[in-house]
């Protein structure tokens, strides 16, 4: 009898137990920046719109904890993206070291879809800032066909050192450059034969398996290299 109404039509709901992530990877590497997409949909399964989004301030709580540690390690940042009308939220973050990560995204203490994910963080890119040589001092001198040994120690980007996993063997590749000769007196005093030979030699690496690896190196052409 009280009719007509007046009805409101109000914007969907968030419903954060079915807001998921795209674009994640299982595997990423220490000291380069990862970025996947938090995608926030409505109790019916609809992505939100940014204006639903703004109006109901939606945020979500993003931690990656190294299980091995129960700590974080990793720096992490989050943005929004707007995308066809609708909203994503993009989260960056850079790990420091290696090991099995569980990721973690909610609202309220509430995880989402399919949370926690499980990441393999594997060591980064060698360091040639971090990474050691020892037992070679510079300059060395060495004698022309009798091989040297020295040994490097592997570091990452982030100074973690590498283990003796298989799978982080960098397969180490060790070649010496001729440059000249001018510091070379032939015993003979005349042209040494031995002057026309290669100027570039491949040496040996093998691995210690603890981050280490023994290199071996000769050269038989006499000179600077």
């Amino acid at each position: 009898p009280n009719s007509p109404y007046n009805v409101e039509i109000t914007s969907n709901l968030i419903y954060f137990q079915n807001c998921y992530i795209e674009k994640i990877e299982s595997k990423i590497y220490v000291g380069k920046k990862t970025s996947f997409n938090i995608v926030p949909v409505d109790v019916q399964g609809n992505k939100m719109s940014t204006y639903e989004a703004i109006i109901q301030s939606i945020y979500f709580s993003v931690s990656l904890i190294n299980t091995d540690l129960t700590i974080t390690k990793g720096n992490i940042y989050t943005q929004s993206l707007y995308d066809n009308g609708n909203i994503k939220f993009i989260v960056s973050f850079v790990p420091l070291i290696p090991g099995t990560y569980k990721l973690y995204v909610s609202n309220g203490g509430e995880n989402i879809k399919d949370i926690p994910v499980e990441i393999t963080v594997l060591i980064g890119d060698v360091s040639e800032v971090y990474s050691i040589i020892s037992n070679l001092n510079t300059p060395y001198t060495a004698t022309a066909g009798i091989a040297f040994n020295f040994q490097m120690d592997l570091y990452d980007v982030m100074n973690n050192k590498y283990s003796s996993q298989p799978t982080d063997d960098p397969e180490i590749t060790l070649i010496s450059k001729f440059e000249n000769s001018d510091n070379y007196l032939s015993p003979l005093g005349i042209v040494d034969p031995y002057l026309n030979l290669a100027s570039e030699y491949a040496g040996n690496s093998q691995s210690n398996w603890d981050g280490s690896y023994k290199l071996s190196m000769s050269m038989l052409k006499a000179g600077t290299y």
